[in-house]
């Protein structure tokens, strides 16, 4: 009896431990063949957006990299592969930014990489590029200092390339075109009112030095922390040093209210510099009308206007699909993720060293212009045979005008109402 018993115990154990290997062995089965995240990456062009969502500059990089996959993936992908853009969160700070761009390389095991809304981010994180052996498709960012380190250590920062501005040519256009314009309408004395941000740390040097080779003269700089609410102070210093011209030079601050704070005091002197969260057709609405008189730099797909066969197109479609006018960041990011693809398509494939070498011959029309990028230091070329530099101004009525150059041009210089030539 005893014996039966054991028998039958064991053969239950036995039933027992057959149950729970067929268990495991069912579940080993389904995650052989669930995707997994690896698998599902070679399926895709995966993109990693790293970019700052509380900046303009970043909301429209998002919008703009999900505009082009949606157009690229309705003509069957980039090689077979649908692209799929990932996006993360730098917080306008390099070492957030750092941990941002690991968790797209090593979690969402991206393939590109690209954005920046910061310079300070992008700086910080080319030194992962090598590493990673990634490519960043930088645009949103201006420094110099990018340019420049791979200029000066090809080897470690080949990966980097950029759609947008080096501020240094942004500095030419500002001189040889827009202060030039200034000088031209009898306007030589002129202020630097730069804020204190890493983008610009060279720019203001440039200015002091070269504005006198256009006819004009410095006769004060300004420099204020980006987080500056109240204007008046400076606009004051800026009145008694006698200038006719400040030359603002703006990314991080709060614009609307500077325009705001400038046309209550009906300041003495005119606006014309660099002004980057007025980037977008909406700036107008945005200041309540009180950025009339501003003479601004631009590129871009950012006004109607066209500068190549698909810059209207893309603006229209922009407006069409978020509600709102594309920021000058929207073309750059648009056009840098066409660029990638059209890289792949060249390279035959994504394996970075042979992106790098496609990128380096990329010859490409894009919304703001001819994309070709500068071999030493991978920043897009900007000029009126590659990408034009614009000079614009807003006038009475809200009307963005074009006034350089003169094959884009719809109107002339005006001064802000509240002044006199």
């Amino acid at each position: 009896m005893i014996g039966t018993i054991l028998k039958k115990h064991r053969s239950g154990k036995a039933l027992m431990v057959m149950g729970l290997s067929c268990l495991l062995a069912l579940a080993l089965g389904v995650l052989v063949l669930a995707p997994q995240p690896a698998q599902a990456a070679e399926k895709e062009l995966r993109i990693g957006l790293l970019t700052s969502f509380k900046m303009e500059c970043g909301q429209a990089s998002i919008n703009a990299a999900n505009m082009a996959a949606k157009e690229l993936n309705a003509q069957g992908g980039v090689l077979g592969r649908k692209v799929k853009i990932f996006v993360a969160d730098s917080e306008s700070n390099p070492e957030k930014g750092i941990t941002a761009l690991k968790r797209l390389v090593e979690k969402d095991k991206v393939h590109i990489l690209a954005g920046g809304a910061m310079s300070g981010v992008v700086l910080a994180a080319m030194d992962y590029l090598k590493r990673y052996n990634i490519i960043f498709m930088s645009t949103g960012v201006s420094s110099p200092m990018i340019g420049g380190k791979v200029a000066k250590d090809y080897n470690k920062y080949k990966y980097q390339f950029r759609t947008t501005i080096n501020a240094l040519n942004l500095a030419n256009a500002i001189i040889k075109d827009e202060l030039a314009l200034m000088v031209k309408h009898g306007y030589t004395k002129f202020a630097v009112l730069a804020e204190d941000a890493a983008w610009n740390r060279g720019l203001v040097g440039f200015l002091q030095k070269n504005i006198p080779s256009v006819g004009g003269q410095v006769v004060a700089t300004e420099k204020f922390d980006p987080a500056t609410a109240d204007f008046a102070p400076i606009f004051s210093k800026i009145a008694a040093s006698g200038a006719q011209v400040a030359v603002p030079l703006l990314a991080h601050t709060d614009a609307v209210s500077f325009f705001k704070q400038y046309n209550a005091m009906k300041a003495p002197f005119r606006l014309a510099g660099f002004n980057n969260p007025g980037l977008h057709a909406e700036f107008w609405e945005k200041t309540g009308g009180a950025a009339v008189g501003e003479v601004n730099v631009a590129w871009g797909a950012l006004i109607r206007s066209k500068i190549t066969d698909k810059t209207v197109p893309f603006f229209d479609q922009y407006r069409k699909q978020f509600k709102g006018a594309p920021h000058g960041c929207a073309s750059t990011t648009y056009d840098g993720v066409m660029v990638l693809a059209d890289a792949a398509k060249r390279a035959k494939g994504f394996k970075t060293d042979a992106l790098v070498v496609a990128l380096e011959g990329t010859d490409y029309i894009g919304t703001a212009g001819r994309v070709v990028f500068d071999k030493k230091t991978h920043d897009a070329k900007y000029s009126p045979d590659f990408i034009p530099f614009l000079i614009t101004q807003w006038q009475a009525g809200g009307k963005w005008a074009i006034l350089v150059p003169a094959r884009f041009a719809t109107s002339q210089f005006q001064n802000p109402p509240w002044l006199k030539k």
